[in-house]
């Protein structure tokens, strides 16, 4: 046999046939094309019940929230705000106090010859210039001791330094507490 064919078809028909199968590969390609969108329109259907779903959750816990919040009295506003000016009016009183840490480090820039502090006591008071500090240590001797008193009671913040006359019973190594009040903000 022969496999050159010879098509013996006018022009015109053969165009026809060319443009026939062309339309039905258009047409094969929409079929296709819409069970496509209908495949995934099927397939987003779970996500779209979900997001409804989680919408409508969303809006009920918003609902509640609603109703928890016009539930508040006013009087109740007014006492959380009271109790927040008596915080805030504590905490600018603390910013105007002594600091037992600065206390301290001003006590421990003093010159101290033959004098080992082994504690420190800070007690704040209520009332501006009434604070407390106990000093605990040994001296050398009693010079290093009054001489260390001394200089402590000039401390500009220290408006009192104590020592029991008993302190100076020993000659060398003396233990004592020395009692500092004052406003102690250096």
């Amino acid at each position: 046999m022969q496999t050159n064919l010879t098509n013996l078809l006018p022009r015109d028909r053969k165009h026809g046939l060319v443009r026939d199968y062309i339309f039905r590969i258009v047409v094969v390609a929409i079929c296709l094309l819409a069970a496509l969108i209908v495949v995934h329109g099927a397939l987003l259907l779970p996500s779209y019940i979900y997001v409804v779903q989680q919408a409508s959750s969303r809006a009920e816990q918003l609902a509640t929230l609603q109703i928890a919040a016009s539930a508040t009295s006013e009087q109740e506003l007014k006492g959380r705000v009271d109790a927040l000016k008596t915080k805030a009016t504590q905490l600018k009183v603390l910013g105007t106090q002594a600091t037992a840490a600065g206390a301290i480090k001003a006590v421990l820039a003093v010159p101290r010859t033959g004098i080992n502090i082994h504690g420190f006591t800070f007690t704040p008071s209520v009332t501006l210039g009434a604070n407390r500090m106990t000093l605990v240590g040994v001296a050398v001797n009693r010079d290093a001791l009054r001489q260390y008193v001394q200089i402590l009671g000039t401390l500009p913040f220290v408006a009192k330094a104590e020592l029991p006359i008993s302190s100076y019973a020993k000659e060398r190594d003396i233990a004592f507490t020395v009692t500092l009040t004052g406003t102690l903000l250096p």
